[in-house]
């Protein structure tokens, strides 16, 4: 199959998957939803709100993986810019329409659910039409039409979509645990309180916030680093893991003094309750810490992901999560809520150095075989 052609066929079978996904999902929605907020272990007010924010908020689930595949599409062809305008996009809707739902029309935690699944939704449909129009599958799609109709049998063909999942597998299990290891820390944060369960989610928002911004680092440096590996060009390699890493390192430095600077005020533009703002503020200076120790683990991702080395990203998080799970619930009894949050930093450290120990590996994987000229 013509190479154009198949990043077509590729893409269509990545949406038909989110779709069946997706439909999988709302199909199960009921256990899952129960099963969740039963594991979150909060009191009875939050588990209701709970349960009524999921039981809105899951009829999102195709067009929350649509919108995945899209962005992913979308990085994967260096067109961060439109992937930008997208998520913007998703990000004015949502909180336009929660304003009106919440503020206008009392809906409450319902109306948040239902902003947030029209957003999802309404951004679809903008990276549908984007997609299809700008140049990110025009050319493909012209190549295809000299090659003949894409047929049905191309995108739910048995092998490639195996394949697939294959590749996606180690990714899967590395995701899974990450996801288990602040599901542990939020579990565990609800067994001290209601009011701490609230404080932790505040400053994980704002660990959320600097994961955002180093992401786009380790988003970028997936593309470069993959580029670099094709051609095998080691200096281009060299070069790239430089730049990035410098230029993350930074970041997370500057997150982590604005954090030390206006952390207070930003709780709170989070929270009004009292109580909450103030246990929050205790607990703030690891917030602080967390983007200058994170970053490592998060540019590190992306050199992996980017040199498609999923197997070392799947056992270093594997390795850190067991090692967190037994910090978390020994620090938990010795010092409470700060246990939790330092467990939560070595779990950090843990990712950085399991995935550091592994990165020489990548370039001698490729270096013997890379040519003498090089460009960086």
């Amino acid at each position: 199959m013509n190479l154009k052609r198949a990043v077509v066929v590729f893409g269509l079978s990545l949406l038909l998957s989110a779709a069946a996904i997706g439909a999988l999902v709302l199909l199960l929605r009921g256990p899952l939803i129960a099963v969740s907020i039963a594991l979150l272990g909060a009191g009875p007010d939050v588990a209701h709100n709970a349960s009524i924010y999921c039981h809105v908020r899951i009829w999102s689930a195709p067009a929350a993986l649509a919108n995945y595949v899209i962005l992913g599409m979308l990085l994967g062809r260096q067109r961060a810019r439109t992937a930008l305008a997208i998520q913007a996009a998703i990000n004015v809707a949502n909180v336009a329409v929660a304003l009106w739902l919440v503020i206008d029309l009392h809906w409450g935690v319902a109306g948040i659910a239902a902003a947030t699944a029209t957003a999802d939704y309404a951004g679809l449909l903008m990276g549908l039409a984007i997609t299809i129009q700008s140049k990110v599958l025009s050319r493909e799609h012209e190549d295809a039409a000299q090659h003949g109709h894409i047929r049905w049998s191309d995108i739910v063909h048995g092998p490639s979509l195996r394949h697939l999942f294959a590749l996606n597998r180690d990714l899967l299990l590395r995701t899974l645990s990450l996801v288990a290891a602040y599901a542990w820390f939020t579990r565990a944060g609800a067994r001290e309180g209601d009011v701490v369960l609230a404080a932790n989610a505040v400053l994980l928002n704002l660990h959320n916030i600097a994961s955002y911004a180093l992401d786009g680092f380790a988003n970028a440096t997936e593309t470069l680093v993959g580029a670099a590996i094709g051609a095998r060009r080691v200096p281009d390699y060299r070069a790239v893991l430089r730049a990035s890493t410098v230029a993350a390192g930074v970041v997370a430095v500057l997150m982590s003094l604005a954090y030390f600077l206006f952390g207070d005020a930003l709780v709170r533009m989070f929270t009004n309750l009292e109580p909450v703002r103030v246990l929050a503020v205790r607990y703030l200076p690891w917030a602080i810490a967390m983007p200058s120790i994170a970053v490592w683990g998060f540019q590190l991702d992306g050199i992996f992901i980017g040199a498609t080395r999923a197997r070392d990203l799947r056992d270093s998080m594997l390795i850190s999560f067991i090692g967190y799970l037994g910090l978390a619930i020994a620090m938990e009894r010795w010092l409470g809520n700060d246990g939790l949050w330092l467990a939560m930093v070595c779990f950090m450290v843990l990712r950085g150095i399991t995935l550091g120990l592994r990165l020489p590996g990548i370039e001698r994987s490729f270096a013997a075989k890379a040519p003498e000229p090089a460009v960086a």
